[in-house]
């Protein structure tokens, strides 16, 4: 029973020697069987040990014909017993250095997915906030605007690139340690650089959508102080018109001609009013 048990474990060892190990839960799970062994080569496996020793020695002080057989096979469970002593233990070591490593990467998997996931989330901010072409309804207020406009991407730019630089140092962690299952996130740099392209395309739209409104603000203005400038020239004019009207003198005759003469049947004024239209 005992030369059974030694050779079961044995064939444990063995056959887990090789394995690959993926993941903490993996490691875990080995560390449980191999803690297992430990447990019960200490006890029972011990007590049977013991047991085996006793009655070959039995044997072979009451002058058993093989005894020589006997010797033989307790030496042979004493080697074996002495190998599985060394090679639990160097195993439990080994799992152990290896339950380290993926924390550290499990670490470093839960890191990066923290940098680039709140990356992307603040890049799909901005892109909201610079769907917004309201830039005010009058030269004024565009033209105040102008100052937002350049400082709002050269903050966005530096904020870009603060977090870009803490997201490559999270991704160059994994690349140290080898990682390449991402696990806990399905962003990567380039998604991330694909984002950042979205958004560059959307504030140049921006920006020529401000540059266009400035350009009809500019051109409604200079239209509105052409048309000032008309209105006060008829007005001019028709004050101009009163001031002859009001001084001619005469008889009402003359009058008549008079006026009629400055009215001029009202074609000066007419083309002054047409131009306002």
């Amino acid at each position: 029973a005992h030369h059974q048990w030694t050779t079961k474990n044995e064939g444990f060892f063995k056959s887990t020697a090789s394995d690959v190990i993926h993941s903490q839960e993996q490691d875990k799970t080995r560390i449980q069987m191999v803690t297992a062994f430990d447990d019960d080569f200490a006890g029972s496996g011990a007590k049977r040990l013991e047991e085996v020793n006793a009655l070959g020695h039995h044997l072979i002080e009451n002058g058993y014909e093989r005894s020589a057989e006997v010797k033989e096979k307790m030496d042979a469970l004493a080697a074996v017993w002495k190998t599985l002593a060394g090679t639990s233990a160097a195993r439990k070591e080994a799992l152990l250095a290896e339950a380290e490593r993926q924390a550290i990467n499990d670490a470093a998997r839960h890191a990066y997915a923290k940098e680039v996931t709140s990356l992307d989330r603040w890049l799909k901010d901005v892109i909201e906030d610079s769907k917004d072409t309201n830039f005010g309804n009058t030269l004024e207020a565009v033209t105040a605007y102008e100052g937002t406009i350049k400082s709002s991407r050269q903050e966005t730019e530096t904020e870009y690139e603060k977090r870009k630089s803490v997201a490559d140092s999270a991704a160059a962690k994994l690349t140290e340690l080898n990682v390449t299952d991402l696990r806990y996130t399905v962003l990567t740099i380039e998604s991330i650089e694909q984002r950042k392209k979205q958004l560059d395309t959307l504030l140049d739209a921006r920006e020529h959508a401000y540059n266009d409104e400035l350009s009809r603000q500019q051109a409604m203005e200079e239209k509105r102080l052409q048309f000032a400038k008309m209105a006060q020239e008829f007005i001019d004019f028709l004050n101009a018109k009163k001031k002859e009207i009001v001084a001619v003198t005469g008889e009402p005759e003359e009058k008549i001609e008079s006026v009629t003469t400055i009215y001029n049947n009202g074609s000066q004024g007419e083309e002054l009013l047409a131009a306002l239209k």
